[in-house]
């Protein structure tokens, strides 16, 4: 799909849409002007003066997340994404332990080192980062009035793989900042004495309720920051704070529900990450696992378009 490329009417900033966003209302990354994104390249954008954007939320957030976004999968043009996210989470599923060694000759040693080969592991995580990918094109597409979900669309090979290791850095970014408020709950509670360690490889019950505790503000957090990354595309933005939180005190009560959809997709993530093809398993236990896979792949889809439905309608709110 060829991309439009114009000036900011606000900072004369280069930005750069989809042409299936033109004609569409955009907000400039760096400076925040609102604009009509353009029908050509270099075409000048359609400014929209602060006295023409009132600055107030949407309403029908609720419905928008619950049912609105339910019936988007209906659509028969849901259809194709929906099965090419489920390939991808089966064929992670069959490759993830995948891996291979090699064994080595060490004539100076008389010995043979083995060199592990994580091909399985390597080509999981590009397949995560395919999948990564496509939920933030989801949720830009939803916080762009758009009520459809995006094609599948393979541009040069280059560039594929550019954007999907791209997508793979955006989430590394964003789960290290998710874990700077989970790590520090964890010292407050190791300084008072509430955190219990791990004894013989168990971790005992209070050390799992610890665990929970120290999890809440992360995932509290996540939900904002995968919105700026997917939607703003400017991980700079990730570090200011008042982007962060404005949106998040303005319509904490919306933030709290979709606080509450996502957080449930992402540790069943954490959980389900290790899922894959082994023989030592039952196979009952494998076809599970599988299932849950292709499930999940889809329950992600939601909570990725549920984060979009915010920006379209909070977004008045990000400085």
């Amino acid at each position: 799909m060829a991309t439009i490329t114009f000036d900011c009417p606000g900072c004369g900033g280069i930005c750069g849409f989809d042409n299936k966003h033109a004609g569409r209302l955009a907000r400039c990354t760096r400076c925040q002007q609102r604009f009509i994104v353009p029908q050509f390249n270099g075409q000048p954008a359609q400014k929209i003066k602060p006295d023409e954007d009132q600055g107030e939320a949407i309403g029908g957030f609720y419905h928008a997340l619950f049912i609105d976004n339910i019936a988007s999968f209906f659509r028969i043009s849901s259809s194709t994404p929906m099965i090419w996210m489920a390939v991808l989470a089966i064929v992670r599923f069959a490759v993830r332990h995948r891996n291979y060694s090699l064994s080595v000759y060490v004539q100076a040693t008389g010995k043979t080192a083995t060199l592990p080969l994580p091909f399985g592991l390597a080509l999981a995580l590009f397949l995560t980062g395919c999948m990564l990918r496509y939920y933030m094109e989801l949720a830009r597409s939803a916080a762009f009035e758009e009520d459809v979900m995006p094609d599948t669309e393979f541009h040069s090979p280059v560039r594929f793989t550019a954007s999907t290791f791209g997508a793979l850095y955006s989430f590394f970014v964003m789960g290290a900042l998710a874990c700077v408020p989970m790590l520090a709950v964890y010292l407050v509670l190791r300084t008072l004495g509430l955190w219990s360690d791990v004894e013989s490889d168990q971790v005992s019950r209070i050390g799992w309720s610890g665990l929970g505790i120290a999890a809440v503000p992360g995932l509290f957090l996540f939900p904002m920051l995968f919105l700026v990354a997917a939607v703003m595309e400017d991980l700079t933005m990730l570090f200011d704070v008042r982007s962060l939180f404005r949106p998040i005190r303005k319509a904490f009560g919306p933030y709290l529900l979709l606080m509450w959809t996502v957080a449930p997709v992402v540790v069943v993530h954490g959980w389900a990450f290790g899922f894959g093809w082994d023989r030592r398993i039952e196979p009952d236990i494998l076809v599970f696992r599988a299932v849950v896979a292709i499930l999940l792949s889809v329950w992600t889809l939601a909570t990725a378009r549920g984060v979009g439905l915010f920006y379209r309608h909070y977004g008045c709110y990000m400085t």
